[in-house]
């Protein structure tokens, strides 16, 4: 067996083993020898994979001085992206789209940038890039209906634009695909939760909360379903107090908890988590003239005390 042949056997054997720096070394001494480009190509992959984007922008490129074709362009367009070049990535990635229309992980790819593009200039679904996201994710689903990611990125679109049948439809998707991903209850509980059903909403806040790194604000969407949903302020109480032991400058749920312990008509303790805001967020204290479930508060003391600065 030739030398260049060994060499990339023992390369293949350690990338299968998840060793991408002994197997890039071993790519690297076999094409002292000679190139073969699939070999060439895949030395690329390995070098993304290991975030050495210079030296893999080099190899496309010189492959493409040969073969200008879809793995190349691929290639450059997963470069582009991961180093913030979406506008680049965008358009090596239609190219792909353009030469095999099959290949549905371009389509995601396409889908997520035009996603990240759209949410940076706040767009809603109708948006030019939102759009396109929406168009490019239903299509890698046509092609791969499992792909997890693709079901969560386009059911949050779903979600942001109040379109809750369909956000219930691809969150519930991906809990078949993975319900111990994390954010996957979480986002379920989100949906049930706008369109009233405030036992299933519970059902899946509480299943987040027993994954190993919960979505944090699990805690404040339960206490929020507890206090408006359930009307049962003590357990709301619990869950806010819950979220600030996981993160004690969380000023929504210190708003929140100031606004349970008013509807208890503990109008100390409420002004006490108030008082918290005030010295680190006052821009809180605007919904105290408001809110309605602040009338009592507002006829106490208390709440004068917060007008006048303390």
């Amino acid at each position: 067996m030739k030398k260049y042949d060994k060499l990339i056997i023992k390369a293949k054997q350690a990338y299968d083993k998840g060793d991408l720096d002994l197997a890039s070394k071993y790519y690297e001494e076999a094409f002292k020898e000679k190139i073969i480009i699939a070999d060439y190509l895949m030395l690329a992959y390995i070098y993304v994979d290991l975030n050495k984007y210079n030296l893999a922008e080099k190899i496309f490129k010189n492959v493409k001085m040969i073969d200008d074709g879809i793995e190349v362009h691929f290639g450059l367009a997963n470069i582009y992206e991961r180093t913030g070049r979406k506008k680049d990535a965008i358009e090596l990635y239609s190219k792909v789209v353009e030469e095999n229309d099959d290949f549905d992980i371009a389509h995601f790819s396409l889908a997520y940038l035009y996603d990240e593009i759209g949410e940076e200039q706040e767009e809603d679904i109708n948006g030019d890039n939102i759009s396109k996201a929406v168009i490019h994710y239903e299509k890698s689903l046509q092609l791969n209906n499992n792909n997890f990611w693709a079901h969560i990125n386009l059911g949050s679109i779903y979600e942001r634009n109040n379109i809750d049948d369909k956000a219930l439809y691809h969150f519930s998707k991906a809990y078949e695909i993975d319900k111990n991903e994390k954010m996957v209850c979480y986002n379920l509980g989100v949906v049930y939760s706008k369109i009233k059903q405030y036992d299933k909403a519970l059902r899946y806040y509480l299943e987040e909360l027993k994954k190993e790194n919960p979505y944090p604000s699990s805690y404040y969407n339960i206490g929020i379903l507890y206090k408006d949903g359930f009307k049962d302020y003590d357990k709301a109480q619990y869950y806010y107090l819950l979220g600030l032991e996981k993160n004690q400058e969380d000023y929504n749920i210190w708003y929140n908890l100031g606004c349970v312990h008013a509807l208890k008509k503990d109008f100390e303790n409420a002004f006490n988590c108030f008082k918290y805001i005030y010295y680190k967020k006052k821009k809180y204290l605007g919904y105290l003239d408001q809110d309605e479930e602040l009338e009592e508060f507002r006829k106490t003391n208390y709440y004068m005390m917060l007008k006048n600065g303390l």
